[in-house]
């Protein structure tokens, strides 16, 4: 069985499209499920932000931020997209 190799930059490109489509299809399920514990389940997950920092220089300043919200859904999309990434 031969091995493929996968270039980098693709793998994180499935891993983002993954996370953001299974994060949308959580959202979406979110608004349509009653509150119980399937919808806690497939919505609520891991939020990880690293808050807004700001560079102040002298002549300009750059603020950084960065905010993951991970669910289930999330994962379950990355899953489908790498299953699909086999057949390409």
């Amino acid at each position: 069985m031969a091995v493929r190799k996968i270039r980098f930059g693709l793998l994180v490109l499935i891993l983002f499209l993954g996370l953001i489509i299974g994060s949308a299809m959580g959202k979406v399920l979110g608004a349509l499920l009653p509150d119980g514990a399937v919808r806690t389940l497939l919505v609520e997950g891991l939020d990880y932000a690293f808050g807004p920092h700001t560079l102040d220089f002298i002549v300009f300043s750059v603020t950084v931020g960065f905010s993951l919200d991970v669910n289930v859904m999330g994962v379950l999309g990355v899953i489908i997209l790498s299953q699909l990434l086999k057949w390409y």
